[in-house]
C-alpha cells in the first residue's frame, strides 16, 4: 500500500529480478479477479479499462477464460515518474502472438492484470490507483444530444393558466 493519486491508498508492486536457472526472462505479475470460470464477468457494457499509475513500464492484460495458453490480450504502457491516467480500449488490445489466435470476448472476463518483465538485476516499482471500467472513451463524442428548449419548426404548446380552487 502506498499513497494514491488524489486518494489515501493505492497498490504498489516493488520488484527486483533474478533469473536464476529459469529459462526465460524474469517477470512479476498481479491483478484483480472479478469472476471465476463458472461465472465470468460480463464487461460487454464497457469499452475498455482505465487506471492511474506511476513507475516502471508495464503491460496491462485482460484475461478471459477462453484463452488456455496464456496468450492473453495486452497493451504495453510506458514508464512514468509522475501520476498518469491510461485508457485501455478493448479495440487496442492484442495478443502477444505466441499462442492460439483468438478474438477478445468482453463477456468472458476473469481478471485485469499487470505484468513487468525484465532481466536479472533490474528493479523498480509500479503504483496503481483508480482502476475502472469505462463506458465512454475520452475521444468519443458524448452519448447524448442536447436539444434546444423549443426545437425550430415546432410551435410551443399554449400554457394553460387556471386559477387553483376556482
Amino acid at each position: 500500500s502506498a499513497p494514491g493519486y488524489q486518494s489515501v491508498g493505492s497498490l504498489e508492486a516493488s520488484f527486483r529480478f533474478d533469473q536464476g536457472s529459469y529459462l526465460y526472462d524474469p517477470y512479476v505479475g498481479w491483478g484483480v479477479w472479478f469472476a471465476d470460470a463458472g461465472a465470468p464477468f460480463d464487461a460487454s457494457a464497457y469499452l475498455g479499462v482505465g487506471y492511474t499509475y506511476k513507475g516502471s513500464a508495464h503491460r496491462v492484460r485482460e484475461e478471459n477464460f477462453e484463452i488456455t495458453d496464456y496468450d492473453y490480450f495486452v497493451m504495453d504502457v510506458p514508464a512514468s515518474a509522475d501520476w498518469k491516467t491510461v485508457v485501455v480500449p478493448y479495440a487496442q488490445l492484442h495478443q502477444e502472438g505466441w499462442g492460439g489466435k483468438s478474438t477478445f470476448n468482453p463477456k468472458n472476463v476473469g481478471n485485469v492484470a499487470f505484468q513487468v518483465r525484465g532481466t536479472s538485476g533490474a528493479q523498480g516499482k509500479v503504483t496503481i490507483d483508480n482502476l475502472m471500467f469505462l463506458t465512454r472513451l475520452p475521444d468519443q463524442p458524448p452519448d447524448m444530444t442536447v436539444m434546444p428548449a423549443c426545437p425550430s419548426g415546432h410551435t410551443p404548446l399554449p400554457s394553460s393558466r387556471r386559477a387553483i380552487g376556482g
